[in-house]
């Protein structure tokens, strides 16, 4: 789809509504545009390891 944004100061004519059939998966930090995005990407990168950490713990 390409948008043709001409300044964000004018009138909407047009609003696309969907849905996400997936949110993918973790950025890498290099894909974050300012502190607070590597924040997140890092606490979720966490939350992930340690997840996986407990289910091994838990199979043996």
């Amino acid at each position: 789809m390409k948008l043709n944004i001409q300044n964000e100061t004018s009138r909407l004519r047009v609003v696309i509504l969907g849905i996400a059939n997936s949110l993918g998966g973790v950025p890498e930090i290099e894909q974050a545009y300012d502190p607070k995005s590597i924040e997140y990407i890092l606490i979720i990168f966490m939350m992930l390891h340690q997840k996986v950490f407990l289910l091994k713990e838990e199979m043996s």
